[in-house]
């Protein structure tokens, strides 16, 4: 009984804790940043991820949140040998070779860290480093001024990273009014923090930075605005002598009165469905309708409401052909044919709806007509 009773509890405790084993966790151990602002106003680099993978991780990914007119080139990564200390440099190339790496996107560059064919990760540490320069992140302020606010972490991560330190290094032709931190230490990262160091600082060197875009004078801001306002008025005035040559904008032509003769020559010559159709622009029931009134009308068809018990539902439309199917033509016919489906000359509503039904399709008269109109 006891040696049962020790089973059970190990195989319970087996059971319960290999989902856990299975499950994909990521984080990181550490990130140690070294960034250095140059003279000319590029940001170099290097990032020190010490990842922890748990789980079938394919490896890691770095996403670059890059701003307005920033950009990014990536010099290199490189793997180091928890024991050994070795540094392996990945190459650029498919995914499906660990230590390759590729951009997917221009701000995602991902890693392979992990065969599908290998054993998942349990709590496996690896250390990468990232070396990459940054452009455009100083913003302009005025002649000489300009602010930056770099964030040193990437946020968009599914993991906390447990240490953070950053060593950031400027250039002494770069001054500052204010003190800012240089050197600091944050801890238990969460998804989606990051580190934002926010400076304003002047260019004492000669001219203006290299790397940074010098900003248009006002005037050219003017003139550019003044440029296209220009142009869109041409474009305006081009279009409104084009349409008025061609007579766009001309009232249309309409009649001293309407009267009965009017209405003979241009509407009731008509036949009443394309009267209906030239009306609301559409074609539906009402023109279906106004078909079978004008067969009526024309002695092709014969109409009558059956009345038929309240408990069952109401009246019945019954239709009477005088003519063969072979008298009738063009929607005329798509229509009749479409209506009555039996042997017959007689047809009704119920033997429409208990036709299509047992077709298990269903049926749009106007679909008969409206190419046709």
């Amino acid at each position: 009984m006891k040696r049962a009773l020790c089973f059970a509890v190990v195989l319970l405790a087996t059971l319960g804790s290999a989902p856990h084993a299975a499950a994909r966790e990521l984080h990181w151990e550490s990130l140690d940043v070294r960034a250095r602002l140059d003279a000319e106003g590029l940001m170099h680099i290097e990032e020190r991820q010490t990842m922890v993978f748990t789980g079938d991780w394919n490896g890691g990914e770095r996403r670059f949140r890059l701003l307005g007119s920033q950009s990014v080139k990536l010099h290199g990564i490189r793997r180091v040998d928890p024991d050994t200390g070795r540094e392996t440099e990945l190459v650029r190339g498919k995914l499906n070779r660990v230590d390759h790496y590729d951009w997917t996107g221009s701000e995602v560059v991902r890693w392979r860290s992990r065969l599908p064919s290998d054993p998942p990760f349990d709590g496996t540490r690896i250390l990468y480093i990232l070396e990459y320069t940054l452009t455009g992140t100083l913003e302009s302020v005025s002649a000489k001024t300009f602010a930056i606010a770099p964030d040193f972490v990437f946020p968009d991560r599914p993991g906390v990273i447990e240490h953070f330190s950053l060593d950031f290094d400027v250039d002494p032709v770069w001054k500052s009014d204010q003190e800012f931190p240089r050197v600091l230490e944050r801890s238990n990262l969460g998804p989606g923090q990051g580190v934002v160091v926010a400076a304003t600082l002047t260019y004492t060197g000669n001219g203006w930075p290299a790397a940074v875009p010098r900003p248009l004078p006002r005037w050219m801001h003017l003139l550019v605005f003044g440029l296209a306002l220009l142009a869109m008025l041409w474009f305006v005035i081009d279009l409104w002598r084009h349409e008025t040559t061609l007579g766009r904008f001309e009232g249309p032509d309409t009649p001293g009165t309407i009267d009965r003769a009017w209405l003979e020559e241009h509407l009731f010559e008509l036949p009443p469905e394309v009267a209906g159709a030239l009306w609301d622009r559409a074609v539906g029931p009402p023109e279906v309708a106004a078909v079978i009134a004008r067969l009526v009308a024309e002695g092709k068809l014969e109409s009558e409401i059956v009345e038929k018990p309240w408990y069952r539902g109401g009246n019945t439309l019954k239709l009477r052909r005088t003519i063969p199917i072979a008298g009738f033509s063009g929607y005329d016919r798509k229509l009749i044919a479409g209506l009555f489906v039996g042997k017959g000359d007689e047809t009704d509503t119920d033997t429409i709806r208990k036709y299509y039904r047992s077709k298990r399709s269903g049926f749009d008269p106007s679909s008969k007509i409206r190419k046709d109109l």
